[in-house]
């Protein structure tokens, strides 16, 4: 399959999921029937679009994990010089 279909499987994928979808066998055969693809295409686009997902799950999650560190250095520092102030 090409990069376009591949593009309109996730698409219609996600279109499902935000309908309120959420049984995967209900959403492949959907795709599938929309699209005009087989359904192992399906399943394996959907594949790639789970790993896709979670890689940016974790880029996320290290990103909030990071500011929040940074946060918290501050409030810190702050608190450090506070106490020295009051020293």
């Amino acid at each position: 399959y090409c990069m376009s279909q591949s593009d309109d499987i996730k698409r219609e994928i996600m279109s499902c999921i935000e309908a309120g979808m959420s049984d995967k066998q209900a959403i492949y055969k959907h795709v599938a029937d929309e699209i005009g693809v087989p359904r192992p295409t399906v399943r394996r686009v959907a594949g790639v679009l789970r790993r896709e997902t979670a890689t940016e799950m974790r880029a996320l999650e290290r990103s909030v994990l990071a500011a929040e560190i940074r946060s918290l250095e501050r409030r810190r520092d702050e608190a450090a010089a506070l106490l020295a102030c009051l020293s």
